[in-house]
């Protein structure tokens, strides 16, 4: 499973993107809320892991958020 993490995006209402991937299957997640943005191939269970994984690390996620360099990470 890889996830990836987006910039903060936002001046006011901040939101992170949460990307995982497996294979086939594809989901994105939306911080704060943790909702569910999209989703390919994960069954229900699967979803209800992913968000709860989100909500539970949420603080960590943040963090890491705040250390992605957009240009850098559009130019590889």
């Amino acid at each position: 499973m890889n996830l990836q993490v987006s910039g903060v995006t936002g001046k006011e209402d901040k939101k992170v993107y949460l990307n995982f991937d497996d294979g086939d299957k594809a989901a994105e997640i939306r911080l704060p809320d943790c909702s569910i943005l999209s989703n390919k191939g994960f069954n229900q269970e699967e979803l209800k892991q992913l968000k709860d994984y989100a909500e539970v690390n949420q603080k960590e996620l943040w963090e890491q958020a705040k250390l992605v360099d957009p240009m850098k990470a559009f130019l590889g």
